[in-house]
């Protein structure tokens, strides 16, 4: 420590010190009596804990129609419901956990997933039924546009940190995505037969067979 440092510290208010050393030792004594055998775990899907930023809402063309509109009167169960990191870390910056006695957040995949739905049920009518949950992964690289950028994700960890909370990630090796018919079409990948778009866009009345009926199985 510099003379100059030193000088400062020693002529501080006795107000300003006995602050400081109060945090301090809060700040320290919260890192240094966590344990994971008694930490305090919640547990969160991204997508259905809370909206902070909806301009990623519809990330890549979720719930609209062919020409860029809103989905109303569908079945939205399985659909993505607009929760994200920045909803994460506003919830965190306003204290929701830390009064809760949480220390530590097990948070859903954050990975990139199929961009398109599969369906939900056999029965008909059926339902669009997305990847919400993070467990069908396109890319184990990037984070889901719905749920935020990568610097979100960074802004969220370095937040909880900032509030004594440790951050899990669920990761999910084993559920990689279906090939959806959005997915198929925007990649390229597989025969789809023509005339998908007019089934697929509606997002609802149509289950499984119908479904598949549009994937050519037999070909490439």
């Amino acid at each position: 420590m510099s003379s100059t440092t030193f000088a400062f510290s020693t002529v501080a208010s006795a107000a300003t010190v006995d602050t400081t050393e109060k945090v301090s030792a809060s700040t320290t004594k919260s890192k240094d009596n966590f344990s994971w055998d008694n930490a305090s775990v919640y547990f969160l899907l991204t997508d259905r804990f809370r909206n902070g930023n909806t301009s990623n809402d519809h990330s890549y063309n979720r719930g609209l129609d062919q020409s860029g509109k809103v989905l109303s009167n569908i079945d939205d169960r399985a659909t993505f419901h607009g929760g994200d990191f920045a909803g994460v870390t506003q919830s965190i910056e306003d204290g929701y956990f830390n009064n809760l006695g949480v220390n530590a957040i097990w948070i859903s995949a954050p990975y990139e997933q199929t961009h398109g739905y599969v369906v939900g049920s056999d029965g008909n009518p059926s339902y669009a039924h997305y990847s919400y949950h993070g467990y069908y992964v396109l890319d184990y690289t990037q984070t889901d546009a719905n749920f935020g950028t990568a610097e979100e994700f960074e802004t969220l960890v370095d937040t909880a940190h900032e509030h004594g909370i440790r951050v899990i990630m669920d990761i999910v090796m084993n559920h990689s995505g279906y090939n959806s018919l959005y997915d198929m079409a925007e990649y390229g990948y597989g025969t789809v037969a023509p005339g998908w778009e007019d089934a697929y866009y509606p997002h609802q009345n149509i289950n499984n067979k119908t479904y598949h009926s549009f994937i050519d199985y037999d070909t490439n």
